[in-house]
């Protein structure tokens, strides 16, 4: 999907509209599938001007924010 289809998609979309993919929403797999993409093909990755990315299912191993000293104790957080 990240390798073949959606450089495929946003390729003929931007081809159709002659100017950059405004916005990409991908929701878990369509998240992983723009990272995969975007690490791939970064020339196509360069036609979306922003990614929205909605439960990634990705590991966050190599996270650089400070949530990963809260991630720990996501269960314990009550949501209202």
């Amino acid at each position: 999907m990240g390798i073949y289809d959606l450089p495929a998609m946003i390729t003929f979309i931007t081809n159709m509209r002659s100017q950059p993919l405004h916005t990409y929403i991908g929701h878990s797999m369509g998240s992983t599938g723009f990272y995969i993409m975007a690490s791939e093909r970064p020339e196509i990755a360069r036609m979306v001007q922003m990614m929205i990315s909605l439960a990634p299912a990705v590991f966050g191993n190599q996270v650089q924010s400070p949530i990963r000293y809260l991630a720990p104790f996501r269960r314990e957080f009550k949501v209202k």
